[in-house]
């Protein structure tokens, strides 16, 4: 049993080790892509670029899709109904005692 025991804590450590040693090398690769696009930025980005940048450009770079406002709409519009539903389902269960509370 003890041979058993200590075999599975074996495996799971072994497990353990390659998911953080995995993870690790992720990181890593992240960190330095980004430090190599980081350090470009200043002069891909420059404040003097950002200046003679025209409206319509701007609103291309920056602004929301139409797919992201339409989702925002309907989400804020949930939003807005849920509180309505909860006072409801309040209301409802302080005239019906067998539902359970929350």
């Amino acid at each position: 049993m003890d041979k058993f025991s200590c075999s599975m804590a074996a495996d799971v450590m072994e497990a353990c080790y390659k998911v953080g040693f995995k993870k690790l090398i992720d990181d890593v690769s992240v960190l330095a892509i980004e430090r190599c696009l980081i350090q470009k930025l200043p002069h891909l980005l420059s404040l003097e670029v950002i200046w003679d940048l025209s409206d319509a450009e701007v609103q291309c770079i920056a602004a929301e899709s139409g797919a992201s406002s339409t989702d925002r709409l309907h989400a804020t519009e949930k939003l807005r109904v849920l509180p309505a539903g909860l006072a409801e389902l309040k209301r409802m269960r302080k005239h019906d005692r067998s539902m359970p509370d929350a």
